[in-house]
């Protein structure tokens, strides 16, 4: 099918995986972005005006392409809810909270300009920790009168070698009945060694901030942006010891006094201050037979699966799903560009429901929902009650996660 007449905006899109996938649907105008995080790589990419205000003046003053459009878009921060940021307490993540400013001007903007579609995305946290500010939003979007619906996907439904489970919140204007196709759940699992085998025969270059700052950087790498950090204390020291699948907790003591000795003091100050463990941002090697972690922010720490270096820029937009010829430009890191994205796939699919909705209202469907039944692997129409939000629920639909045989916790990895 053709792209849609109707023009899709961005808001808080950061490298911008959610508006390559709508991309491939509608005509999309332009990103807003108060964060420097992929502004310049979305405008080469993609080719459309990003404006970045810190201020967010465009949700008082927007352009007129923001004002004209028909499907407002976006994955703003999900600091507030991740498993990373636990402890960041009900000020944090409620309607009011700090770390919920990006979602709150996402509203903002749409009770300005009132689209006909809007959607937001963050990590399923968003659903349960986040439930105060959920309620909040379709509470302040039902004033203008638009139909929520709450919808829970994964990304290895969409053949992603990562267990990404995300949340979706979609509101519609009265007319407009969001009701999805049920996506085919992929016969198998695709892991982490075919998302990036081909790439370990490349060269890899070091670039200190994980990305280039012009597109003169790139006119020389055989393979764009494949490059990491390159610290010599972490590849020798950190890489070496971590067994595939496992992380910097798994390993001996004996290995960590042995790392602070030889000099790498300040990656082992926070262990030696703490309780005798890493944080959740410990280094840790994937495994090549099994699933991917799921790609955040901080990803640089993250080790190759049977190489003593980081996973490189390139190797992380590979396991996200970005195409090849996406080129990531600085200023901010190219980790960082990635983790807080969506995968185009995903996007590209949910896109496209959104186009079936505006085109085919069905309204008979208002009030029904489908959830998917891991016991008997169908999915399970129900309705829902007058007053209830509905919810879609497919994180399951996916192929059984692989379980690759680990090296027991605290054994010394001998690198076969």
């Amino acid at each position: 099918m053709k792209k849609v007449d109707g023009s899709g905006v961005g808001a808080h899109c950061f490298a911008g995986g959610i508006t390559a996938g709508f991309a491939q649907v509608f005509d999309v105008a332009g990103q807003l972005e108060v964060h420097e995080l992929g502004c310049d790589s979305v405008r080469h990419n993609l080719g459309i005006p990003v404006i970045k205000d810190e201020a967010a003046g465009w949700i008082t003053k927007p352009p007129m392409w923001a004002k004209q459009a028909q499907v407002i878009f976006g994955n703003p921060r999900c600091t507030a809810f991740s498993c990373l940021n636990r402890g960041c307490g009900k000020d944090g993540f409620g309607p009011e909270g700090k770390a919920t400013a990006d979602v709150r001007q996402m509203v903002d903007l749409i009770e300005n300009v009132r689209p006909t579609v809007f959607v937001w995305e963050s990590v399923q946290p968003a659903i349960t920790t986040g439930l105060p500010l959920a309620l909040d939003i379709e509470e302040r979007l039902a004033k203008l009168r638009y139909h929520p619906t709450r919808m829970l996907l994964n990304a290895a439904t969409w053949g992603n070698s990562q267990n990404r489970r995300r949340f979706f919140h979609v509101f519609t204007k009265p007319g407009v009945t969001f009701w999805p196709d049920v996506p085919d759940i992929p016969e198998r699992w695709f892991t982490v060694r075919e998302a990036i085998e081909d790439l370990a025969e490349h060269p890899v270059t070091s670039k200190h901030q994980w990305c280039y700052d012009s597109l003169e950087d790139a006119e020389h790498d055989e393979v764009l942006n494949h490059h990491w950090w390159d610290d010599p204390c972490f590849t020798e020291l950190v890489c070496s010891i971590i067994p595939p699948g496992r992380s910097m907790n798994d390993v001996p003591f004996s290995d960590i006094e042995r790392i602070q000795a030889e000099g790498f003091d300040g990656y082992m100050d926070g262990y030696l201050r703490g309780a005798g463990s890493f944080s959740r941002h410990a280094a840790r090697r994937l495994h090549a037979d099994g699933a991917s972690r799921v790609v955040y922010g901080g990803w640089s720490m993250v080790v190759h699966p049977w190489l003593d270096r980081g996973v490189t820029v390139r190797e992380t937009a590979r396991i996200m799903g970005f195409p090849d010829d996406w080129v990531f430009l600085g200023p901010a890191s190219g980790y960082c560009q990635i983790g807080k994205g969506v995968v185009p796939a995903v996007a590209e699919w949910l896109a496209w429901q959104i186009r079936k909705a505006l085109d085919n209202p069905m309204t008979e469907k208002r009030h029904r929902e489908m959830r998917f039944n891991v016991r008997t692997r169908e999915v399970e129409e129900h309705r829902v009650a007058d007053g209830e939000v509905r919810t879609f629920d497919f994180t399951r639909m996916c192929a059984k996660v692989p379980r690759p045989k680990l090296a027991p916790r605290n054994s010394v990895f001998d690198g076969n």
